[in-house]
């Protein structure tokens, strides 16, 4: 019995050591982790954050201008709708595509909140419907960001050709100035995502009402 106790004891002293070297082992392991693991994580994300920016900076430098009168077609009463407004041209003679398309811009209209500085041009050009065209564009969240400018064929080649739009897309970002800003293909995933992105950084700035005090008049 007096055995067995001393066994017991000795065992309850092996553990108290163990446990002891395991704690001073997690100590030198957590320092190191703390101290220099933390800072390289957040450096690492600070730096892919800014490298991404650095990247959609690149993307949106401004690759030629245009005129509102080309994107009005010369047409006074339209050009005055393009003022001071963020623009996506759309070129397509592919109508269904272009309407699969309406429906993902409908989503992303919820993105940019009620922002009335962005307009969707859509430039239709051998159309089977445009009476159909018309009601997926009433079925947007607000239609009114989408104008549909009907153009022959040889206005429709003269507008790929003033934008410099290659064969492989069929959207073009324009700022406020008038300033081509990238090119995409609404068929492409990838394209869509960064035009997502794209518009964010080309919107022009707006200022916060500044909050002004007045004292309440003493009684």
């Amino acid at each position: 019995m007096h055995l067995f106790l001393l066994f017991l004891k000795s065992n309850d002293i092996m553990k108290n050591v163990l446990g002891r070297k395991i704690l001073n082992f997690l100590k030198i392991l957590i320092l190191p982790i703390f101290f220099i693991g933390f800072p390289f994580i957040s450096y690492y994300y600070l730096k892919t954050g800014f490298n991404y920016q650095l990247s959609v900076i690149e993307e949106i430098a401004v690759k030629d201008s245009t005129s509102l009168d080309v994107l009005a077609v010369f047409d006074a009463e339209r050009r005055e709708l393009l003022e001071q407004k963020v623009i996506i041209t759309c070129l397509t003679q592919d109508q269904e595509s272009l309407e699969n398309f309406l429906k993902l811009f409908r989503d992303s209209q919820k993105q940019f909140g009620d922002r009335n500085d962005l307009l969707f041009v859509v430039y239709a050009n051998k159309f089977d419907s445009m009476e159909r065209f018309s009601e997926r564009v009433a079925a947007l969240r607000r239609p009114e960001e989408v104008m549909t400018v009907e153009v022959d064929a040889e206005q429709y080649a003269n507008l790929r050709k003033e934008l410099k739009v290659a064969d492989s897309d069929n959207l073009v970002l324009i700022d406020v100035e008038s300033k081509i800003r990238n090119y995409y293909n609404y068929n492409n995933k990838e394209d869509l995502a960064k035009l997502g992105g794209h518009i964010v950084k080309v919107f022009p700035f707006i200022k916060s009402p500044e909050f002004e005090y007045k004292p309440s008049p003493e009684k």
